[in-house]
């Protein structure tokens, strides 16, 4: 792959103006139609009244003075926002981080009373409807017991969350052990991450981000970066979503923020 990214560029770096205007062209009008269609898309998938989980105080501050933060301290990449404001929130006083986190509790306090209601309880089940979620029929469907010998174990929501947990993976690098892998010292060592079931079904319920890539594919690679393989897999998928896929962008943010 990197050979052809090389093939491509060069044969790209000869094309002439008139001829790259038409491929310009066309991924202009991609962009435009893609643009277009998650427009519709949103529309269509609109629950009236469905409220998202509130941020925590720390992404709160982080929201409401990235562009101060951005214009005092002359920065341009998300990665280095993040972490000058990591810095500042860490040598905040409690007083000064007390408006954020009453903020948080506050919103928390609305968002649960929202789930309990008769209202959010309706939100809640349209979206797990529109996000491909198992209904009751599904729960209540047949249950297979494993078959002797094997290491599947006993599932107590039946045959669909069995076929579910037999695609968990463990996610790794190389160890640096054996002929052919690793560099010696200067292999990176290994990271090791477990999806859980549910996780793993919320993943599949979300299908593909716009950029193309699976949201299991990028959970996955989100947490074998250093520092974030012990982080809260839900918060992280729900990230990666609110970001519409972005993984630098979510990562630059755990990591900014202590992996939490």
């Amino acid at each position: 792959m990197p050979e052809l990214g090389k093939e491509l560029s060069q044969m790209w770096a000869q094309l002439g103006a008139e001829e790259k205007a038409k491929f310009e062209k066309m991924a202009s009008d991609a962009k435009e139609k893609h643009g277009e269609a998650m427009k519709e898309f949103a529309e269509a998938t609109k629950i009236e009244g469905f409220m998202k989980r509130p941020q925590s105080a720390y992404f709160q501050y982080i929201n409401a003075n990235r562009e101060k933060i951005k214009e005092e301290h002359k920065l341009t990449s998300i990665g280095d926002i993040g972490k000058k404001a990591a810095e500042l929130w860490k040598a905040m006083s409690d007083e000064d981080k007390k408006p954020y986190e009453d903020q948080y509790r506050k919103d928390k306090a609305t968002y649960e009373a929202w789930k309990e209601s008769d209202a959010g309880k309706e939100a809640l089940a349209k979206h797990k409807a529109l996000k491909g979620g198992k209904t009751e029929e599904d729960d209540a469907s047949p249950k297979k017991s494993p078959k002797k010998g094997t290491n599947k174990r006993a599932s107590s929501k039946g045959e669909d969350e069995e076929n579910v947990a037999k695609k968990a993976k463990t996610v790794s690098t190389p160890s640096g052990r054996g002929k052919g892998r690793g560099k010696g010292a200067n292999a990176k060592k290994a990271v090791q991450t477990q999806l859980s079931e549910s996780i793993l079904a919320k993943c599949s319920a979300m299908g593909v981000a716009s950029s193309g890539v699976q949201y299991q594919t990028l959970l996955e690679k989100l947490l074998t970066t250093e520092g974030l393989a012990n982080c809260d897999q839900e918060r992280a998928l729900e990230m990666l979503k609110d970001n519409d896929g972005l993984l630098n962008k979510v990562r630059s943010l755990l990591l900014a923020s202590g992996g939490a």
